[in-house]
């Protein structure tokens, strides 16, 4: 579960495409050869089998035979490994391929034994893999070895000039092979790119998909008929309170759940209150259903949501109002008391005010201080200071502090200890985080001081098994 997938990859896309279009007929063209290997090797063994392949000069067809098959045995491990490249191997076995029919020819008595055709099948082989001007080449090549091996046998007198037709003929074939393996192959290629590229779209669709879900505020679960789990995201695990798993049955994570689920699928149409789902830690969790738009309409969407994360959000945005009115309030407040502080101490420096006013007086000066403390406060509260987050490695952060309060409060070592678990790295103003352990440590001791057993203040830095955010306790 990872990040939302990038833009489609050419690298991936040529990669993909050098397997599908390159390694993998590769591979087959080599379980062909070691085939044809066996084979020759039994007819080299067995040569009245196919008269008249092996008849001529039974010695260098055995010899030509088992060259072959140690040559094919050979090349099998670099096709694996993928190295050296795709041409260099497609080349030089198509050229082992060539040299050794027309060789095994020889050996049989010349065009006319019927190997010839296995150039064929080599030619189009190398077309279709390299998909390039090479089959050609590759023809031009055999046509010429077909020939030098007749002219051969009709210098050695043992054919005679009509046996030019056939292989002129099986050079026009082998042409003809390569120009039909090079059509092909560029057709196969164009829609192997196209499918490939699609299939790459998706997968990065499905990727970004994957994330969103993951990244909702919303727990989401997918079951299907027989209430098996088929997806579930993080806040899903984190509302339940517990690891979910695909497959599970949503009967051993929630009884109650299924009981929902049931009831809404006997009448999804039903305009009930919104059902309420209560977790192990009481929070009020609200759950709506959704049926997935499949042909068998099967398998269900649970989104579940918590109300009171709802009702505490509500709660700050009313007493963020509230505190933005207070402050309007206090400012207005504060310029009369400024004024009734100014006559005060105006009226105290007059000569002849009397005792019993220059008690009253007191008075006034002393409640406009209070009164102005209580303005002071209403406006630090709805005052928010200026944040600047940053990444702060939570155990070299932490050790400093459990030294520094140590040293400040007095404490020995053993009077507060401090573990570290998973918890790595936070993203936070460290002068809060600063002023939030204050706060708690600063309370933890004040109602920790009559206690004996140490320590009397534990802090603890883990992270939550199901969403892994850090957590310091």
């Amino acid at each position: 579960m990872n990040p939302p997938a990038a833009r489609l990859d050419d690298v991936d896309l040529r990669t993909s495409l050098e397997y599908t279009l390159g390694w993998r007929p590769l591979r087959y063209y080599t379980a062909y050869r070691v085939v044809l290997a066996a084979i020759f090797l039994l007819l080299a063994q067995n040569r009245f089998w196919l008269t008249p392949i092996a008849q001529i000069n039974p010695g260098l067809f055995a010899d030509t035979a088992l060259a072959y098959a140690g040559a094919t045995l050979l090349a099998i491990p670099p096709v694996f490994w993928r190295k050296p490249s795709l041409a260099s191997q497609t080349v030089l076995m198509v050229f082992i391929d060539i040299v050794t029919i027309v060789v095994l020819m020889q050996a049989s008595g010349g065009v006319a034994s019927g190997l010839g055709i296995l150039l064929l099948i080599s030619v189009a082989a190398g077309g279709l893999i390299l998909g390039s001007q090479l089959a050609f080449l590759f023809a031009a090549l055999a046509s010429l070895a077909s020939l030098a091996e007749e002219a051969n046998r009709q210098l050695t007198g043992a054919q005679d000039a009509s046996a030019y037709t056939s292989v002129g003929l099986l050079g026009m074939t082998l042409f003809m092979a390569a120009l039909v393996s090079q059509g092909l192959s560029r057709r196969v290629r164009s829609a192997t790119a196209l499918a490939e590229a699609r299939r790459l779209e998706l997968a990065e669709s499905a990727e970004l998909n994957e994330q969103i879900i993951q990244r909702m505020q919303s727990g989401v679960i997918a079951v299907d008929r027989s209430d098996q789990v088929r997806l579930v995201n993080r806040a899903a695990m984190e509302l339940l309170g517990m690891p979910i798993t695909l497959e599970q049955p949503l009967q051993i994570l929630s009884p109650q759940l299924v009981q929902l689920v049931g009831r809404w699928r006997e009448n999804p149409d039903a305009e009930n209150e919104e059902p309420r789902l209560e977790n192990s830690h009481s929070q009020d969790i609200s759950v709506r259903f959704a049926a997935l738009p499949n042909l068998a309409r099967t398998s269900t969407l649970i989104f579940l949501e918590d109300r009171s994360a709802v009702r505490q959000k509500a709660q700050l945005m009313k007493m963020a109002a509230l505190g933005s009115l207070s402050g309007g309030i206090a400012h207005e407040i504060r310029n009369p008391l400024g004024a009734i502080g100014n006559a005060a101490e105006l009226l105290e420096e007059s000569p002849g005010l009397a005792a019993a006013d220059r008690s009253l007086l007191t008075m006034i000066q002393r409640h406009c201080a209070r009164v102005n403390r209580i303005v002071e406060d209403i406006l630090n509260l709805g005052r928010r200071d200026q944040t600047t987050p940053e990444r702060v490695d939570l155990p070299d952060w932490l050790a400093q502090y459990h030294k520094g309060f140590i040293a400040s409060h007095e404490l020995k070592p053993e009077e507060i200890s401090l573990r570290i678990d998973t918890a790595k790295e936070v993203r936070m103003d460290p002068a809060h985080l600063r002023q939030i352990m204050d706060n708690l440590c600063e309370n933890a001791l004040k109602y920790a001081e009559g206690a004996t057993e140490l320590p009397r203040i534990e802090l603890v830095a883990d992270a939550d098994p199901i969403s892994e955010r850090p957590m310091l306790t």
